[in-house]
């Protein structure tokens, strides 16, 4: 029986050591080696045991030549198992130091992406907030806020004050020409004005008159700025304009 648990050990521990423990084969060896010369030695038990088995008994059957195998088998058995478990622990010990330091540093790394997630989504809560502080403060503008690209047409208009001065929707505005809502003769010199702005950066308190949606007309003060890409190529002008008719006529009437 110790024969045969001993016989298993050693198929097993071969087995697995063909697969495992590569940084400390060597001393893998040794333990198999160990247990190998224990079944050596109880092999040579089994010899002494059964006359006929004699023959293939390896050293003797003298009390001398018993004591050599046990010498030979047990005694070497443990020595090399010894010397195998001595060397081959602080090598697995130094494996696990290792998985430690490894796991310690993808844990590090995990926490520093947590961190920077949160920070992340904080940035971005941040600025969907200041977005919808903007886009509540241009939408609740009574003063037009708007933007055109190149060739004049509007790409965007706050809905409160087109609806309070012009009368028109976004809707209705956006992708129109400055000249669609205005004299031909409005229209030639506002297009004249539009081209020396995108030539010279901008424009203050430039006045003109828009139709209005029913058919009426106001006074307008403009402020306008180019817009440019990150490659400094022009995209249009945006800026602010004022309702000024009421001013204006308080100004007829003063003269």
């Amino acid at each position: 029986v110790r024969a045969i648990v001993l016989a298993i050990i050693v198929i097993f521990l071969w087995n697995s050591g063909q697969n495992r423990f590569e940084q400390s084969r060597t001393d893998w060896n040794l333990i198999v080696f160990g247990f190998g010369l224990l079944l050596f030695g109880s092999i040579l038990d089994i010899t002494d045991n059964f006359e006929g088995l004699n023959p293939y008994i390896v050293v003797g059957d003298t009390q001398t030549e018993a004591f050599l195998e046990k010498v030979v088998g047990f005694l070497g058995g443990f020595i090399f198992i010894s010397i195998g478990l001595f060397n081959w622990i602080p090598t697995v010990q130094g494996l696990s130091d290792l998985v430690d330091t490894r796991t310690r540093d993808l844990q590090e790394i995990n926490n520093s992406l947590v961190t920077e997630v949160d920070s992340r989504k904080r940035a971005e809560e941040t600025l969907r907030l200041s977005e919808e502080r903007y886009r509540n403060l241009v939408e609740t503008s009574h003063d037009l806020i708007w933007s055109v690209d190149s060739e004049g047409k509007f790409t965007f208009v706050n809905r409160n004050a087109a609806m309070h001065i012009l009368g028109y929707e976004p809707g209705e505005m956006i992708g129109r020409s400055l000249a669609y809502f205005k004299t031909p003769e409005q229209a030639e010199k506002d297009l004249k004005t539009f081209s020396r702005i995108k030539e010279t950066g901008g424009a203050s308190h430039y006045e003109t008159s828009y139709r209005k949606k029913d058919g009426s007309f106001v006074d307008m003060s403009f402020n306008a700025v180019v817009v440019k890409d990150s490659e400094r190529n022009l995209m249009g002008t945006m800026g602010t304009a004022q309702d000024i008719s009421q001013r204006k006529r308080s100004d007829e009437q003063l003269q």
